[in-house]
């Protein structure tokens, strides 16, 4: 469902937490119905009770989207009340007749005359590793060979299956059921409040991590559902490891080694350092992997009775839609950056308190005091730095954080001490200036983090969309007016609007608006429409005293339309733009509807019979010369990339640019085959094409 969603909203990491959001939610009320059905219920009333439940689900199959969902943000509907309610509406009771199921097959287990069935525990393992590999399988096996339709009439079939053998189990637990005390009331002893209240807090850190970190590594590289499905599928498989009779003792090995981990990883987070990708992913994944062992291991160490089973799934539960509600609506009004991921991590660094079977020998002063010191040797290394006059780069690093670190490290063995250091290192390292240079504003919404930074240089403002740079302009006035980054004269940019320099009264469509520098190849009579779905970015480039490209370049007949360009251009005249520009980027990654089957005929049906599209496809990930190669094939276009590597001198701004232009047949301008800059991409071997309904990010990782 959240990749049907995803073309709606432009692709954001949003969208994945608040599905995730309304699916906790929704896990939260089938786990209440199944306790309350199991306390207030004979187990001959929960199967008839149950049976109508599941069989009300096939009124709603196949699972689909329709069309009336689609949103309309420039009348200002708040997108994550708008997900909840079409979610809601279209998979609502599909999903909460199959959130019933572990905790009330563990309960019909948990009556039934076997040896087992005094710890059913274990089939919560099965359950989660059921959801793990059915996880996997969705990039695996589903997406690279089935498009959307044939995924939900496939599990309209599959819950077809699932119905069958829930109504045999409901039959033998009738049959061979023992005799069930009902329980009208739970009656708690004061101390159980707590135990309870403990679940519930234990069951937060995870959930609540888990989708911080998605939004992190998307922030990074990009809204596909592959980033989407690791950190899940890691989460699901501690649930196995922990609730599984043969490991009884893993969360005592996972917090040994958590703090090994942390630490570079919490000093990476306050540097903002992604690169090297081959080291740094693994490093997020890794923890989070120890991190759910540690949390998840602590509620299985402490679950109750199978007589209360569905009491402490329903606090499971509870702690999991707070973590959901947390990261979905309440962190992103509360922090300006994606702050609740390195919050998680440090949690979990005081949930391994819990652990010490000794108690500690130093008193809280003194682990304060020291952590304390730890804190304030980052803040002297950093001027240290700034002495040795190495910037802000790798160098800095490791002068600013090699002494706290390695203090802090011999403080693993003290959990309390050691998540003090930990703690006080990020906050310290938080306030630093990195290396994209002195932070000017900062902003966040449902689309992501939006930064404006002076570079180390003082001669550009900067626009950076989580770690990624998306756009630059100078300082000094009387350069304000000259394109940078990826947009210079000199570059694939320059060269696409020459063509209009003597079209004074063409129409050009631009795909994202970032700074506006494209504005400044805008002639006075041209008609230049800009399509950007975020309206913070809309506020930095048109009402900002940090750019000022679409002030002082912009013709007059400059319109900026808020909405996702494909839902907005569909309303466009036909045969109307000479050029189209598609620049749109969720981080460091172009949104996958932008760039399907279904999306280029759309931009074909809006230019004339001259006209041309251009796409920027700079990405460190992704290469998506191979799917648009597969395009230009199907539609009969042509189709040039231009690979431009940035400047000798970097004082000038410009960054390496990657851009592909695509142009019918019949199109006698541009003329791009005689210039040695633009390679055919008929030398580029195409892929599967993408379309609406399948698509393989797989297929084109670096």
């Amino acid at each position: 469902m959240g990749k049907l969603l995803l073309p709606l909203l432009g692709g954001v990491p949003a969208i994945w937490n608040t599905c995730m959001f309304f699916f906790q939610s929704v896990l939260l009320l089938g786990y209440l119905y199944s306790h309350l059905l199991t306390r207030r219920f004979s187990v001959r009333h929960q199967v008839w009770v149950h049976t109508g439940v599941v069989l009300s689900v096939f009124l709603f199959l196949p699972l689909a989207l329709s069309e009336q969902f689609i949103p309309r943000l420039e009348e200002g509907i708040n997108p994550i009340f708008w997900l909840l309610v079409a979610l809601t509406l279209t998979v609502g009771i599909p999903f909460f007749a199959v959130s019933t199921s572990a905790p009330l097959l563990q309960r019909w287990f948990s009556i039934l005359p076997l040896h087992r069935s005094k710890d059913p525990y274990f089939l919560y393992a099965s359950s989660n590793a059921g959801s793990f590999a059915g996880l996997l399988a969705f990039p695996f096996l589903l997406e690279p060979f089935l498009d959307n339709r044939a995924q939900g009439m496939l599990w309209a079939v599959g819950y077809g299956g699932f119905v069958l053998m829930l109504l045999g189990c409901g039959y033998l637990v009738r049959e061979r059921g023992k005799a069930q005390t009902q329980v009208t009331a739970l009656q708690l002893a004061p101390r159980s409040i707590y135990r309870l209240a403990g679940w519930v807090g234990v069951s937060f850190v995870p959930s609540s991590l888990l989708l911080s970190l998605t939004t992190y590594l998307s922030s990074e590289i990009g809204s596909v559902p592959l980033l989407w499905v690791i950190p899940l599928a890691i989460y699901l498989l501690s649930f196995v490891i922990v609730f599984s009779p043969r490991f009884p003792l893993v969360y005592e090995w996972a917090s040994r080694w958590y703090g090994l981990l942390v630490l570079p990883l919490i000093v990476a987070i306050s540097t903002g350092s992604t690169q090297p990708a081959v080291v740094v992913l693994p490093l997020h994944l890794a923890t989070f992997f120890l991190a759910t062992l540690i949390g998840h291991g602590k509620l299985a160490r402490t679950r109750p009775d199978p007589r209360d089973l569905t009491t402490f799934y329903l606090c499971l539960s509870i702690g999991g839609a707070l973590g959901g509600l947390f990261n979905a609506v309440v962190a992103p009004a509360l922090f300006n950056q994606v702050w609740e991921y390195p919050l998680g991590l440090l949690a979990v660094a005081f949930l391994r308190l819990s652990f010490r079977k000794v108690s500690q020998t130093s008193s809280f002063r003194t682990d304060g005091l020291l952590a304390f010191l730890v804190g304030a040797s980052v803040w002297v290394g950093s001027y240290f730095a700034r002495w040795m006059e190495f910037g802000f780069g790798r160098a800095a690093t490791i002068l600013t954080f090699i002494l706290p670190a390695l203090i802090c490290y011999s403080f693993v063995g003290r959990h309390r001490r050691f998540a003090l250091s930990l703690s006080l290192i990020f906050v310290v390292g938080a306030f630093l200036p990195d290396e994209r240079g002195d932070q000017l504003s900062v902003s966040r919404n449902f689309f992501g983090v939006l930064r404006v930074t002076r570079d180390p240089s003082q001669k550009f403002h900067q626009l950076v969309h989580g770690n990624t740079l998306h756009g630059r302009q100078f300082i000094e006035p009387a350069k304000h007016e000259v394109p940078l980054l990826y947009y210079s004269p000199t570059g694939p940019v320059g060269q696409i609007f020459e063509v209009l320099d003597n079209q004074p009264t063409a129409a050009v469509a631009v795909v994202g608006l970032g700074t506006g520098s494209m504005a400044c190849y805008s002639k006075p009579n041209q008609r230049w429409d800009y399509f950007e779905i975020d309206p913070g970015v809309v506020k930095l480039a048109t009402r900002s005293r940090y750019f000022t490209y679409m002030e002082r370049c912009a013709s007059q007949n400059s319109n900026v339309i808020l909405g996702d360009a494909r839902v907005m251009l569909k309303r466009a005249p036909t045969k109307h733009y000479t050029v189209m520009v598609v620049d749109a980027f969720s981080s460091d990654a172009i949104p996958v509807h932008l760039v399907t089957l279904e999306a280029m005929k759309l931009y074909l049906s809006k230019l004339t019979d001259e006209g041309f599209l251009a796409m920027h496809i700079s990405n460190r990930y992704l290469d998506l010369k191979p799917v648009l190669a597969a395009h230009a094939q199907a539609l009969g276009l042509r189709a040039y990339v231009r690979y431009d590597p940035p400047e000798t001198d970097l004082s000038l701004g410009i960054s390496t640019a990657e851009w592909v232009i695509l142009l019918p047949e019949t199109a006698s301008n541009p003329d791009f085959s005689s210039d040695p800059r633009w390679e055919s991409l008929e030398n580029v071997s195409p892929k599967i094409q993408w379309t609406d309904q399948f698509s393989n990010p797989l297929s084109i990782l670096k």
